[in-house]
């Protein structure tokens, strides 16, 4: 299982690596970049708020 999850993680962090090696991606991630962080501020706020909402079952 441990190195089943180290081999995904490094072909996912490879393929980020390969993917933004390249100057016309990086430059949309860049210019992108601040709406691509709100949309996650929002999904995180909105999981956090349903966290806090959730009743546990007794």
């Amino acid at each position: 299982m441990i190195a089943a999850v180290g081999l995904q993680s490094a072909v996912i962090f490879t393929g980020y690596a390969w993917l933004f090696s390249n100057g016309r991606i990086t430059r949309g991630y860049l210019r992108l970049r601040r709406w691509f962080e709100g949309a996650f501020a929002v999904l995180f706020a909105g999981a956090g708020l349903k966290i806090l909402t959730s009743r546990l079952p007794t």
